[in-house]
């Protein structure tokens, strides 16, 4: 029984991949921290001059990349009250019936000039 499985474990052993297949992979990392250290810096020395060369707003817009609709700005507003008045919850069953009416005649009028589908 213990032979078994120690066969197992050696199967799954075998089957493990390489320091080197997990180095290319990413998942393992390399041993040397002055040359992760310098890539960083690579990076960020490359990033931060894509930041510093981007283009503004005004020359996006006149190489027609941007357009007007889609630059908005932001500006603070005061605080105010945003609910609104719902004056459908205050009908009453006559009322609603009676809107209903309305809404069936000006339905069947614009039916009859063809203005609806």
């Amino acid at each position: 029984i213990r032979w078994k499985g120690g066969r197992k474990k050696q199967k799954r052993l075998s089957q493990r991949p390489t320091t080197e297949e997990l180095e290319q992979r990413n998942i393992l990392k390399q041993k040397n921290e002055e040359e992760e250290q310098e890539a960083k810096r690579e990076i960020k020395r490359r990033l931060s001059r894509k930041l510093s060369l981007r283009p503004t707003v005004a020359e996006l817009q006149a190489r027609r990349i941007l357009r007007f609709n889609e630059y908005v700005e932001v500006t603070d507003s005061p605080d105010y009250d945003r609910r609104a008045d719902k004056p459908w919850a205050r009908l009453t069953p006559a009322d609603k019936i009676t809107w209903v009416s309305l809404l069936e005649q000006a339905v069947s009028f614009l039916s009859n000039l063809g203005c609806l589908f």
